[in-house]
């Protein structure tokens, strides 16, 4: 099996994937787990619907939890693997595969031996805390400190690993392995279990191996990411951000979800220098301190949330598309908003962003935010009326206004313009259409919401 069949920072660009020795550019969102399931085989069905509902719309990746309890082999005693997991995890495997799927493993998730009390208790949330684990039951540890920290628990850990990576470890199916959801979330030294861990699991699997944190609108959030994003071996540079009004800490977190999903951008390629692909890992909106989904997904119809989410982070200069949480009846699944995915993808097809030479900047323009990616001889934006924002539709409950008249300077002359190629995708109507320019402007049509647009020179 070629290496040319996994995924490796693209060579001559790190901040995108490769692929085939071709850019590749992820566009999925997560779908970690089926909340409150009683029958493993309706679990297994619902997994593999949300892999075609992706690949039926243009996606090509999701992220998902091996210690769910759908595919967590250790059932009864710490140690002991039950071997309906892996047969479980090789029919999600042949699914995506199939569908040309790729699937993000984060291998544990976990952040108590034994119950606590949680933020996130809503109906379906997921369990927290793994009992299997204690010494009573033959674990290594009493406390997930002394899981972390100890070399008992190191050693059980990459046990896991080994029984995955068995199954999974040279399969192209595979995106990538993330170490621990929200590692920061856990008592014990995370930072050198990370620095630990990234080489070890490294050397038993084939694919990129990462780590993920938890969203940085809270107290030492940032401090978080200061730590954690530099340590050598992460793949991939990745953030998690949510709307969150009781975030006391970022006002970020309580404005408009383009701004928040594109300043994480900003954030992570500050920290590394976007020396390797930049991802928005996980996104939505929740209650306050993260109790619940937020109120605004239920009112959410149109997917103006998840649109913003998906668009902001690419045209901010991620690898890809963002990956929003709540996938199922909470946001997805309740609306019907898998055909933001395939939006998505008709916005960036046939552009390939290391070839352009693409470099993420803003050129805003009276009521309109534009995110730009600009290179030598392509330019194309995505443009965000910054008035018809979640507070203005969810909150307010008023229709998105109609933008018009607006003219953009994309940063070529009016020379190169003129022999330009033009032309916008409109997202929420699917449609394409020839724009002109005039001078060193583009003359913007009549939009709401959002509007893509293009400008390639002829060279």
């Amino acid at each position: 099996m070629s290496e040319q069949e996994h995924l490796t920072a693209h060579p001559s660009d790190p901040r995108y994937l490769s692929l085939g020795g071709k850019t590749w550019i992820p566009i999925g969102l997560n779908t970690a787990f089926v909340r409150a399931w009683t029958d493993p085989a309706e679990a297994l069905v619902r997994h593999c619907v949300w892999i075609d509902r992706i690949a039926d719309n243009g996606g090509n990746c999701a992220r998902i939890w091996l210690s769910q309890p759908l595919l967590d082999p250790e059932t009864k005693r710490a140690g002991e693997f039950d071997p309906k997991a892996a047969r479980r995890l090789h029919v999600l495997l042949d699914r995506a595969r199939e569908r040309d799927v790729k699937l993000k493993l984060c291998i544990d998730h976990v952040r108590s031996i034994f119950p606590r009390k949680e933020n996130e208790l809503f109906p379906g949330a997921a369990t927290f805390h793994k009992p299997v684990w204690a010494k009573a039951a033959g674990g290594p540890a009493d406390t997930i400190a002394e899981y972390i920290d100890g070399k008992a628990g190191r050693e059980h850990y990459l046990k896991r690993v080994d029984f995955f990576a068995d199954i999974t470890g040279n399969d192209t199916a595979v995106m990538g392995w993330e170490l621990w959801n929200e590692v920061n979330c856990v008592e014990g030294d995370w930072v050198a279990w990370t620095k630990y861990m990234l080489p070890e699991v490294a050397r038993r699997v084939s694919q990129p191996v990462m780590q993920s944190y938890g969203g940085d609108d809270y107290e030492g959030g940032a401090e978080t990411y200061q730590k954690g994003i530099p340590i050598p071996g992460n793949a991939m540079a990745q953030i998690h951000r949510y709307i969150n009004m009781g975030s006391r800490r970022s006002e970020t977190a309580r404005g408009p979800m383009d701004i928040m999903a594109g300043d994480a951008i900003h954030t992570v390629r500050a920290l590394c220098g976007g020396d390797r692909p930049l991802l928005l890992n996980e996104c939505s909106a929740v209650e306050p301190h993260y109790v619940a989904p937020s109120h605004l997904l239920a009112r959410d119809k149109k997917g103006t949330l998840l649109h913003d989410l998906l668009f902001a982070p690419f045209f901010a200069g991620a690898a890809g598309s963002g990956m929003s949480w709540y996938w199922d009846h909470h946001y997805f699944d309740l609306h019907n908003l898998w055909w933001h995915l395939k939006r998505f993808a008709n916005a960036v097809k046939d552009i390939d962003p290391v070839a352009e030479k693409f470099q993420p900047e803003r050129r805003d323009i009276p009521g309109i935010r534009v995110w730009q990616l600009s290179g030598p001889r392509m330019v194309t934006a995505w443009l965000r009326d910054a008035e018809s924002d979640w507070k203005y539709e969810l909150e307010d409950g008023e229709n998105p206004r109609t933008v018009s008249d607006a003219r953009w300077k994309p940063g070529f002359s009016a020379e190169q313009l003129s022999n330009a190629k033009i032309e916008a995708y409109d997202p929420w109507a699917d449609t394409w259409q020839t724009l002109r320019a005039d001078g060193d402007e583009i003359i913007i049509p009549a939009f709401k919401r959002s509007l893509v647009v293009r400008a390639r020179l002829d060279l």
